[in-house]
């Protein structure tokens, strides 16, 4: 029999959802488990990207349930679980597969490695940060001012985008770098525009540390602090996920509704 996990926050109603959509699930003639075929994830975009760093190493296919408020990342809506049910019964859907990023960061005393799929961002928290930013070994720039945003095709759209940077289309294999509020001037020469690359590309960004002030690295929500940290490292990884899509779906439309559409 083939299985199906759920995954969702804590919020309530979702808890409430998770009850209906068990029972449908095993209406439906498949059964429930941890480690599912497929994956239901309740909520908004912050819990699909935990979801994802969670499960990645089992690596079901991901079904997005949108209660939150964009949810750019998930496609459906809880009303659309009979429907997904029957596209799983019939095989009739799409599968995205989603390049994951590690992200080696590497401090005086440790090496922690974290993953995204949508953006890293490496922050002072109350001052401007100095950093140096280099491509494959090779010196690029440095970065002072507010920080910086390296971010996939999908984290495009978020963050990366309200910072002035690009909207990556059709890119899976696409990483830009943004510079946050960046500082050109007598004192410091800094990158003030984006850099676009391909994912076959290294990064590695070395924070200049002054007076002992920790720095932030924010990766897919997930936080460190440290005034200790080295250099931040930034490649392709082993893993990669895969989303269930309906055979409608296409990422134009979805961020002409999702981004682009004011109205």
């Amino acid at each position: 029999m083939r299985t199906i996990s759920i995954y969702n926050n804590d919020l309530k109603d979702n808890k409430e959802r998770r009850e209906i959509l068990t029972e449908k699930i095993k209406k439906s003639g498949f059964g429930t488990g941890r480690e599912g075929e497929f994956m239901f994830v309740i909520g908004g975009d912050g819990t699909f990207l935990k979801a994802i760093q969670r499960n990645m190493k089992t690596n079901p296919v991901f079904i997005g349930i949108n209660t939150g408020n964009l949810g750019f990342l998930s496609e459906f809506v809880f009303n659309d679980v009979d429907q997904i049910l029957e596209m799983i019964k019939k095989k009739q859907y799409q599968l995205e597969t989603i390049q994951i990023y590690e992200a080696i960061v590497t401090m005086k005393s440790q090496v922690k490695r974290l993953y995204f799929v949508n953006d890293l961002v490496v922050k002072e928290f109350d001052d401007a940060i100095h950093l140096g930013l280099h491509i494959n070994d090779q010196k690029i720039a440095n970065i002072s001012g507010d920080g910086i945003i390296v971010s996939t095709h999908l984290g495009s759209t978020a963050y990366n985008l309200s910072a002035g940077g690009p909207l990556i289309y059709d890119g899976n294999h696409i990483l830009s770098i943004t510079p946050l509020v960046a500082m050109h001037n007598k004192k410091y020469k800094s990158l003030t525009k984006s850099i676009v690359l391909e994912n076959k590309n290294e990064i590695t960004i070395n924070p200049y540390h002054k007076k002992g002030r920790p720095v932030r690295i924010i990766c897919d929500g997930n936080r460190i602090k440290a005034s200790d940290i080295r250099s931040i490292s930034i490649k392709k990884s082993p893993f990669s996920v895969k989303m269930l899509r309906s055979p409608d779906y296409n990422f134009t439309g979805n961020i002409v509704e999702k981004i682009l559409n004011n109205e």
